[in-house]
């Protein structure tokens, strides 16, 4: 009767935790609007342009303002409500002038506000590095700061750790090489008066390097906020007061700040997500590190912006950079393969239908946008729109570089993206034979082909604080994409769908199969790293690296090790506790399975208790962790640690403490043969369990208080 009486419990425990489990990956919403109390935002609106007649594309770019118009209000009409996007912008420049702009929708739902190009301001997030990249490089053309200097003789109130040899540069914070790990806990601040100081915030909360510099682009919010905090020290003035007098009052933007004024307030667009049908309105973050992506502008503002750097630094009769200045800035100062687009200092490099682009997008609470330029057809757009998520930019910069600008007639970066390889240097290093239809057999490095199997992690996520958790979360901000390499016979690799050959050393191109996309970014070539030993490291997208896991680190192994913990502590753990309570309750209840195997002997009374103690800790973290992360939104961790978290972080420690001792009863028990195998088994099981979750604890950075 007590053993039907365990498994009925045991049944509805394992029941109520799947529960927990489930809820624990959703998410509360927060000011809900119904989405049918909104009517459809109208597709058209304001234009600054006068329109001119109908006119073909020149498939040169565009040469005609009304021609643009229909092919954007076509897009637009499509993508906005299939993106559920409220409002949106687009500011086209050519040639040193504006050549369009056009709001769509509703800067407002509530409120019914049109977006209008010269007015309604968006909060753009990290195009806000390129404004910060532009003030460091004035100080470089005056002779006052040096890219290529340790950026420790900069800094007064605080140094960065020197944990290896090379040391990091300001040219390592604007090309994201710096090493500097991620973090987002403490980022933000609830009201603009709570902002800290760039100094006090980065002395406490710059995270350390875990990455020697020049090595690897791992996008980093804090190193730009350090590259902000530079302008400060050079020109000791607050960063705000330096990008308002040196780049927004020269090119005239007038509603445009770092700071959230008031008259920018008045014109803010509302901030959305869409959920369970309904749009969502997101409060305004105000964000610590201010240089990092704390911009706010209007799409006019935008366009003098961009302007300004395709007509290498020169906006009417102001200018903001030297040409040379400009140049230097545009230019590739880092990739991870020849191959592959890169880096400049501030703009990432895109490769697209033959052309050579520079860009930045922009992500904060409620906001996307992005800022594209083509230098050399001295052409480029701002387009944002009021929607935490979807991937409407990259559709948007697709089809306009399809429709302007086919692949065929472009040869800016023709060489790269078909990445022809010529019959001097295929027999040089003799990477393939080629059937005579040109499909790969074998591979001559096939018998190290192997080493490319395996799973590997996006590389932006914080890895020595408890945020790394966050990788096991599929809807949290943070979490990042863990793809799966494997490795045919012929020597050929398998990503997703996409079946990829090697056309030089460590670069492989897609040749069947459905090309690789990564945040809604297609990439035709992916390319590997290995270390001294031959041993493969990363995997490359462009300017995205992956690192390549052990095996124990794999999402797979790493949840069903969370598992198997959980499973072991539900049978003794539960049953403990509530045989530790047993006597105030007044009655006999249900007991450990193997505790009635165990004999009476009062020495092994404490181990067993142990034992128990071990399992309802472990058990009473793990529910109450996921009780928690259920009822609160995780969006709140920006602010700081919460003090409920930072509460249960002391359990796991504890129930570590504790689980020290259990591998040593463990040994005793076999070595004097206490109790029966089956009893000795339980133990054993349940030490490796405890320890197991200590591995687990450790490795998420759960352990101890590192935040």
């Amino acid at each position: 009767m007590n053993r039907q009486r365990f498994l009925v419990l045991h049944v509805i425990g394992g029941v109520i935790l799947s529960i927990l489990l489930f809820g624990f990956f959703r998410v509360t919403p927060i000011s809900p609007v119904p989405a049918n109390s909104i009517t459809n935002p109208p597709i058209e609106q304001t234009s600054t342009k006068p329109l001119l007649p109908p006119k073909l594309s020149s498939q040169t770019g565009p040469t005609d303002p009304q021609e643009l118009e229909a092919f954007l209000d076509e897009f637009f009409a499509e993508q906005m409500p299939a993106q559920h996007i409220p409002g949106a912008v687009f500011v086209l420049v050519k040639d040193g002038k504006l050549f369009f702009a056009k709001g769509y929708g509703y800067a407002d739902l509530e409120k019914q506000i049109p977006v209008m190009p010269e007015k309604t301001v968006f909060r753009v997030g990290s195009i806000s590095k390129v404004l910060t990249a532009t003030a460091v490089m004035q100080f470089v053309e005056q002779g006052k700061l040096n890219l290529k200097e340790n950026i420790n003789h900069y800094l007064q109130k605080f140094q960065l750790k020197n944990n290896y040899p090379q040391p990091v540069t300001t040219a390592n914070l604007l090309t994201h090489t710096s090493g500097i790990d991620e973090s987002f806990i403490g980022i933000a601040a609830h009201s603009q008066t709570k902002i800290k100081r760039l100094e006090d915030y980065l002395t406490k909360h710059l995270p350390p390097r875990t990455l020697p510099p020049e090595k690897i682009l791992r996008y980093s919010n804090h190193g730009f906020a350090l590259a902000g905090y530079l302008v400060e020290v050079i020109s000791q003035v607050p960063f705000a007061d330096y990008i308002d007098k040196n780049i927004l009052q020269p090119l005239g933007m007038k509603h445009s700040s770092f700071l959230l004024e008031p008259k920018l307030m008045s014109d803010m667009a509302v901030g959305y997500q869409y959920k369970r049908d309904r749009y969502q309105q997101l409060p305004i973050v105000y964000t610590n590190d201010m240089p990092s992506g704390a911009f706010n502008t209007t799409a006019i503002d935008m366009a003098h912006f961009a302007i300004a750097h395709l007509q290498n630094g020169r906006y009417g009769n102001e200018r903001i950079l030297q040409e040379n200045t400009v140049q230097e800035m545009h230019q590739q100062h880092f990739t991870h393969h020849p191959q592959l687009p890169g880096q400049t200092y501030g703009f990432c490099e895109r490769f697209e239908n033959g052309l050579r682009a520079l860009e930045h997008d922009g992500h904060i609470a409620g906001f996307k946008s992005r800022l594209f330029l083509l230098p050399k057809q001295k052409i480029g757009f701002f387009s944002s729109y009021n929607n935490n998520e979807g991937t409407f930019h990259n559709e948007l910069i697709s089809q306009f570089l399809d429709h302007y600008y086919p692949e065929s007639e472009n040869v800016d970066f023709q060489e790269i993206l078909d990445l022809k390889i010529d019959r001097e240097r295929e027999k040089e290093r003799e990477f393939y034979s080629f059937s005579l239809v040109g499909k790969p057999l074998i591979s001559h490095s096939q018998n190290k082909s192997h080493s490319f199997t395996g799973n590997y992690r996006y590389i932006r996520y914080p890895h020595r604080s408890i945020e790394k958790l966050t990788v096991l979360l599929p809807d949290s901000p943070l979490s990042t994409s863990e793809f799966r390499v494997t490795t045919k016979r012929d020597g050929t690799l398998v990503l997703g769908k996409s079946h990829l050959v090697e056309v030089e050393p460590m670069l492989f191109k897609q040749f069947e199969g459905s090309p690789v996309t990564f945040q809604g970014i297609t990439f035709p070539n992916v390319a590997f790293r290995e270390n001294d030993r031959g041993q493969i490291t990363h995997l490359f997208l462009g300017k995205y690296a992956f690192e390549k896991l052990a095996w124990y680190e794999t999402k797979s192994v790493q949840l069903s090790l969370l598992g198997f913990c959980i499973i072991v502590f539900l049978i003794p753990g539960s049953a403990g506790f509530v045989d530790i309570f047993k006597n105030f309750w007044g009655q006999q209840l249900l007991r450990c399975l193997f505790t009635l195997a165990i004999d009476s002997n009062s020495i092994t009374h404490f181990w067993v208790a142990l034992a128990n103690l071990v399992c309802g800790l472990n058990l009473v973290f793990i529910i109450s962790f996921i009780l928690m992360l259920t009822v609160m939104d995780l969006s709140q961790f920006v602010y700081g640690m919460p003090r409920i978290v930072m509460g249960l972080l002391w359990i796991p420690l504890l129930s570590a403490s504790l689980t020290m001792g259990l591998p040593i009863f463990a040994v005793l028990v076999w070595r004097y043969q206490y109790w029966s195998v089956f009893a000795r088994l339980c133990y054993s099981l349940i030490t490796l369990a405890a320890w197991g979750f200590m591995g687990f604890l450790n490795y998420w950075n759960i352990l101890g208080f590192r935040f």
